[in-house]
């Protein structure tokens, strides 16, 4: 005999079970999809941080979402306390935390960065004649993932591996150029260390330079990790626009004038840009 019963209310699946002599078949029957509000609204407030990688005042929030202010502000400090949301001190204005940014990596993880990188880098190692690097942050450092070293026997050399300091040179700042990175370094006990006599030790001024970088989308180094060694670094994105990696040029100031790091600057982002296209495509494939 067939026998179907609805579960309490609220349960997302109904029963249906079969008696074969002292034995019960249990099948479940999953219903509609249902969508649970709050879970929708607090999706969508996060949607709307991801945006334009700027902070947002409450009132703005509660706007694109479409709620009440006081619901916006209720979820959004309910984020905070699990690390997904930040709130600035000095404006009360909220952007994503590095909770979020911790589970955007644990999904791109799997997308190899040095795959979407290589031609990108390939050509910046050709048309610069220097050594090019694909870093990828580590907490308070940058591994190196990716060598590309030019055809000229003397040139700035690096290992795979090779572990560098959060806040060295351009890699250091393309990394905490972005939105919260540079607070979170510090009040982790994050410093600035002094490699060279131009290595910027001012917070302050510091936090400016990095307003710079953001700016130009990538940053540069005038021997302030290496004496005698020029850098520019830019961001690899992935399709959400969390950071990946950074890809570095780097050379001896003897054949890098300030003027040329500047256009290797801009070679950097363009070849960042590249690069954070194909990491989408590969994503847009997968997930098809």
């Amino acid at each position: 005999m067939l026998t179907t019963a609805c579960p309490p209310r609220g349960c997302w699946v109904c029963y249906a079970k079969r008696r074969i002599g002292e034995h019960t078949l249990l099948r479940s029957i999953p219903t509609r999809n249902r969508t649970v509000p709050a879970v929708d609204r607090a999706a969508r407030l996060l949607d709307v941080l991801c945006r334009n990688g700027r902070d947002w005042g409450l009132t703005e929030i509660a706007q694109e979402v479409g709620i009440h202010k006081g619901t916006a502000r209720d979820i959004l400090l309910t984020l905070q306390q699990h690390g997904l949301v930040d709130r600035v001190g000095a404006t009360g204005r909220f952007r994503l935390g590095s909770g979020a940014a911790r589970l955007a990596q644990a999904a791109f993880s799997r997308l190899d960065v040095r795959d979407a990188a290589r031609s990108s880098m390939l050509r910046l190692r050709d048309e610069t004649g220097e050594t090019v690097l694909l870093g990828v942050r580590e907490e308070q450092h940058v591994m190196i993932a990716e060598v590309m070293a030019p055809a000229r026997e003397l040139h700035v050399s690096a290992r795979v591996g090779q572990r560098l300091p959060l806040c060295a040179g351009s890699f250091g700042k393309v990394f905490l150029a972005e939105p919260g990175a540079f607070e979170e370094y510090l009040e982790a006990g994050g410093t600035l260390r002094a490699f060279t006599p131009s290595t910027q030790t001012d917070a302050d001024v510091y936090a400016a330079e990095l307003l710079v970088a953001r700016a130009k989308g990538y940053a540069l180094d005038d021997e302030e990790y290496l004496n005698g060694v020029r850098a520019a670094s830019a961001i690899i994105r992935g399709p959400v626009g969390v950071a990946l990696g950074a890809v570095t040029v780097v050379g001896f100031t003897a054949r890098v004038s300030l003027r040329a790091l500047e256009e290797i600057g801009e070679a950097c982002r363009e070849a960042a840009e590249e690069s954070s296209r194909r990491v989408g495509r590969r994503s847009s494939v997968d997930q098809a």
